[in-house]
């Protein structure tokens, strides 16, 4: 009857230990999958600035951003800037 307690015990161990390590494991990919999806704000270079209602596409390896502005003289303009990498921008 002791050697049958002993292999319980020894068996109820072997779940905890199981169980605890499945918890921290699933704790672990709960922590590296957040950081992928925590919001992330890029320093943009290059002429970006006054880029009002942008549409963004894409022709082989370079971006294109079409949006509306003001011209010199009130008139309106559609500037046209590019990039290759999203961050650094030409128009």
């Amino acid at each position: 009857m002791r050697l049958k307690n002993l292999r319980v015990a020894a068996l109820s161990a072997v779940i905890v230990a199981i169980v605890a390590l499945g918890a921290g494991y699933c704790r672990l990919i709960a922590a590296q999958e957040s950081k992928l999806t925590e919001p992330h704000a890029f320093e943009l270079t290059g002429d970006f600035g006054g880029t009002h209602d942008p549409s963004i596409i894409k022709e082989g390896d370079t971006w294109y951003v079409f949006a509306t502005g003001r011209a010199p003289n009130n008139g309106g303009h559609i500037p046209i800037r590019c990039s290759t990498d999203l961050i650094d921008w030409k128009q």
